[in-house]
């Protein structure tokens, strides 16, 4: 069991993996009976790598802290510039709704509309973004392992998320030379 200030999780990764996750299906069941009438999210995730069960405030979640981040960098961190690019990874169903946030943001920055988008994801109100975002923004949203997700990217695995930042440390080392796909291999 783990305890922070925004959250309670149990995870089963040392667990054996089936028995682990019908134990931790029945205390999610349990907590949403005992915590009903208390204003608190339950999640189940990260199955793959072994799983959790956290309990957390509703309604906090890394959706709400993207766009706090959105609206607080520029005024903290560079100079009252506005952000141009924001690089999104997540890997399992907690970073939902970042990675849904995220989208909604980049895709209003290039005049899309809320149609354009997958049903399968929940629209929120991303305005209050606006004012801080350059009207040539580019935000890349992108999932770890072929998935359904609300990331309009996918990786493999952690082996290419670390070629995909290192290729990117190489062109902010020379942002004004044309790189082709081979020389950021190298």
């Amino acid at each position: 069991i783990e305890e922070t200030e925004m959250k309670v999780l149990w995870q089963y990764r040392d667990a054996d993996p089936e028995f682990g996750y019908l134990q931790s299906r029945e205390l999610e069941d349990h907590l949403s009976n005992v915590l009903q009438s208390f204003d608190v999210d339950i999640l189940h995730g990260g199955v793959e790598e072994g799983g959790y069960v956290e309990v957390r405030p509703r309604g906090v979640n890394k959706g709400v802290v993207g766009m706090h981040i959105v609206k607080q960098i520029p005024s903290r961190y560079t100079a009252h510039k506005k952000v141009d690019f924001a690089l999104v990874l997540g890997d399992d169903h907690c970073d939902e709704p970042m990675l849904s946030v995220m989208r909604q943001v980049g895709h209003r920055v290039h005049g899309g509309n809320a149609s354009e988008l997958p049903m399968t994801m929940r629209l929120v109100d991303v305005s209050p973004c606006d004012s801080n975002l350059s009207n040539d923004a580019e935000i890349f949203t992108c999932t770890v392992g072929k998935k359904p997700s609300s990331a309009e990217n996918y990786l493999q695995d952690v082996s290419e998320v670390e070629e995909l930042l290192q290729a990117l440390v190489k062109v902010s080392k020379n942002p004004n030379a044309s790189k082709s796909m081979l020389d950021l291999m190298m």
